[in-house]
């Protein structure tokens, strides 16, 4: 397949992860759904495919990771599949070095399907040029899929387990989480679990 078809068929059917217009703070994090894809990018104004160089020799690509969010997305006719997994564009150098980092804290090689990925905007960068929009700029963190069941169980305080803390939303703002105690962060989640139960983040 080439690189145009699988910039075609790999997205069709596959909500994507926006940053656009995203306040600071917020966090993508979900378990790996399917094998990861290299896509070469595209021009966002013609759909012309990218390159590190005049000569067209370096393709400028980007990593799809897909993450089961666990909410479809809201435009229902577009995406009438009503999947749960949502396509991440890795690229860019925060992202990029974000991913990597996290994955080698892990002491893995790469991302595994089953695995638990965590991605958080923190802020914007130094504008490089004028033209362009300064940078934004990412944490993450990853678990290992033979660790994501045992952590769940053991911090998430989900029935059965052992009543460790409570698991920070996708959409929570982190420093706001981390400033409250257990009790204020169960009525935080329960509210955002009510603010967002029609309204995914993206």
């Amino acid at each position: 397949m080439s690189s145009a078809d699988d910039f075609l068929m790999g997205s069709a059917k596959t909500p994507s992860v926006s940053w656009r217009e995203k306040p600071v703070g917020t966090t993508v994090s979900g378990n790996i759904a399917r094998e990861s894809r290299i896509m070469q990018q595209r021009d966002p104004d013609d759909n012309e495919l990218l390159w590190w160089d005049e000569a067209k020799t370096q393709p400028r690509n980007q990593l799809v990771v897909y993450l089961d969010l666990g909410f479809p997305h809201p435009d229902k006719e577009a995406f009438p599949e009503g999947d749960t997994v949502w396509a991440l564009y890795v690229k860019g150098k925060s992202l990029t070095e974000a991913v990597r980092t996290a994955v080698r804290a892990s002491g893995r090689k790469g991302l595994e399907i089953g695995g638990k990925l965590s991605v958080t905007y923190t802020g914007e960068g130094e504008r490089t040029k004028k033209a362009f929009n300064p940078p934004k700029l990412f944490m993450a963190s990853y678990v290992p899929p033979a660790d994501t069941a045992s952590t769940d169980y053991l911090n998430a305080g989900t029935p059965g387990g052992l009543g460790g803390d409570v698991a920070m939303p996708a959409n929570a703002d982190p420093a706001a989480w981390a400033s409250l105690d257990r009790p204020g962060r169960e009525r935080y989640a329960a509210a955002l679990a009510a603010q967002y139960a029609n309204e995914p983040p993206f």
